[in-house]
């Protein structure tokens, strides 16, 4: 009987050899040889049998390798009481298969992305011809009044004073006042309601009342910053009077503007951090109109100009009397042949100028879109076709959509969408320019504004109010 002889080797994850006695004791380490490329590097436990044969066998029998398996271990009679060489390896193994976490996270994020944005697809080019009425308010006069949205909540207004509701109708506050011409101006929280030739300004935000100024001089024109500051516009004979004040009625800056030198002055906008002063100049030379548009700055940049102007530019032949800043600080005029944009700098420049096709007959802009109404003429046709142009605050076409003529009023809404109405006849166009809504009314319509839920507005009529979702 040939005499057998066991020889165990083992194998680390480093490529370190182990061998083995038969007792399990003793360990003996060996330095990699040339047959360590042959073993597999996912067995840590190879039994090698050897066995003494007669000179004809060859040296492959002699080198004869026999993998061993888990239940062969398991069962091992030598009693050394080592540890499972495989404990641990095949979970390890499965671990280095298993996805990163991030790449998971990757996943499903831009799966929920692609969903959403499916969604929101499919609801801006959905089309609404109906309605169901979910709320009646009750409401005197309602006709009487003028409405904004204030965040997500109604401002109701009229001579007497202002309402603030929200969606159910509840008042957050009431401001009482008497006013010939009142007219409202907003920017982010704040609102101001001022009397036109009058001398008293309002000023409240979404929590409340802030202040009333009094003036010496009648208002012609007045807006609001942010902060609650307030620039106001004043005519005393052939001059007119700049002054910035806070909600206590401090002045914070004054000026004058002298008709002969400098112009008639026809629009005041204040920046919404109240850094910036806007001012547009009506002159007249030799029987031709031009605009002045100076720049006023109170920070830094305006402590070494001259009157804190720190840009002027004139436009031929233009009048703009509609001037405004944006919530991200860039400005806009709104003049009879064209619409300038300016930059948000501490020393504004001109960026865009959008030239419209024919004579505007409205405009409209918010803190995203800019457009206007005009007839075009057509090119099938020859006609002059009424047509709305939306541009980006940037000055980017959106879209133009042609419309009946029948429409006497267009509003931009502050969810961006256009509303087209002659009264009772009205049309809602989202920001691609697709129709979202058409109906038309029983009673006329006095105001429609958009709530904070996608489908929802509110309905003015002549004696209520209704909240509606569209269907």
């Amino acid at each position: 009987m040939e005499d057998k002889k066991i020889i165990k080797l083992q194998i680390s994850q480093d490529g370190k050899v182990t061998r083995l006695d038969q007792d399990g004791e003793g360990a003996v380490k060996r330095p990699e040889d040339k047959r360590d490329d042959i073993l597999s590097p996912g067995i840590d436990l190879l039994e090698a049998e050897e066995e003494k044969k007669g000179p004809m066998q060859g040296d492959s029998d002699r080198n004869r390798v026999e993998s061993v398996d888990d239940d062969d271990d398991d069962n091992d009679d030598d009693g050394d009481g080592s540890e499972d060489p495989f404990d641990g390896i095949l979970p390890e193994m499965a671990e280095e298969k298993r996805w990163p976490a991030w790449k998971k996270m990757l996943l499903i994020t831009s799966i929920m992305a692609l969903l959403f944005g499916a969604a929101y697809l499919i609801l801006q080019l959905r089309h609404f011809d109906m309605f169901t009425v979910e709320h009646t308010e009750e409401v005197k006069r309602a006709s009487a009044s003028k409405y904004l949205m204030l965040q997500e909540n109604l401002v109701k207004y009229n001579n007497d004073g202002a309402i603030y509701e929200d969606g159910s109708g509840r008042t957050i506050w009431n401001e009482t006042y008497e006013m010939t011409d009142p007219i409202a101006k907003k920017s982010g929280n704040m609102i101001i309601i001022y009397d036109r030739e009058g001398s008293s300004i309002h000023i409240m935000s979404t929590t409340g009342a802030k202040g009333v100024i009094n003036t010496s001089l009648p208002i012609t024109n007045a807006d609001v910053s942010s902060e609650g500051n307030v620039a106001i516009l004043m005519q005393n004979g052939g001059t007119g009077h700049l002054e910035i004040m806070n909600p206590k009625g401090d002045v914070l800056a004054s000026g004058e503007v002298h008709f002969e030198n400098s112009g008639y002055p026809l629009g005041i906008a204040i920046s919404p951090n109240s850094e910036k002063l806007m001012v547009s100049l009506l002159s007249v030379k030799e029987g031709k109109p031009s605009t002045i548009i100076n720049f006023y700055n109170f920070g830094n940049a305006g402590q070494k100009a001259i009157d804190n102007i720190v840009s002027t530019y004139t436009y031929e032949g233009m009048v703009a009397p509609e001037i405004d800043f944006f919530e991200n600080g860039r400005a806009l005029a709104f003049g009879n042949d064209r619409i300038q944009l300016f930059d948000a700098g501490a020393k504004p420049r001109e960026s865009t100028r959008i030239k419209p096709k024919g004579d505007m007959i409205s405009v409209f802009h918010n803190d995203s879109i800019v457009g206007y109404l005009t007839q075009e003429e057509d090119e099938d046709s020859k006609e002059l076709q009424d047509t709305i142009e939306v541009y980006s605050t940037r000055g980017f076409h959106r879209y133009s959509k042609k419309i009946d003529s029948s429409y006497n009023e267009v509003v931009l809404m502050d969810n961006n969408e256009v509303m087209v109405s002659d009264g009772k006849d009205i049309a809602f166009y989202n920001t691609y320019g697709v129709k979202r809504f058409e109906y038309s009314f029983e009673n006329t319509v006095y105001a429609i504004l958009p709530q904070n839920i996608g489908r929802e507005y509110l309905v003015v009529y002549q004696d209520s109010i209704d909240r509606i979702k569209l269907r």
